[in-house]
């Protein structure tokens, strides 16, 4: 092998492995980045849990209004 040949192919490997080195990193940025975001819920989700729970105490105090007239007649009766 020629020393010209061989110092192109060093030089190719570099690249390539700078290029892979640069990339692993990104991913590894932008993994990290979505680890971060994925910890926190996003604001539609709240505002859905929040409704959620909503229609959850509504369902309770629907329940107990219905127990509270169902002992009122039994008194008037």
């Amino acid at each position: 092998m020629k020393e010209n040949e061989q110092k192109n192919r060093i030089t190719l490997y570099q690249q390539t492995y700078q290029e892979a080195s640069g990339a692993n990193s990104t991913a590894k940025e932008i993994l990290g980045l979505l680890a971060e975001v994925g910890d926190k819920p996003s604001p539609i989700d709240q505002i859905q849990q929040l409704l959620e729970t909503i229609a959850q105490q509504q369902v309770q105090i629907l329940s107990s209004q219905g127990k509270i007239l169902q002992r009122l007649s039994a008194l008037e009766s």
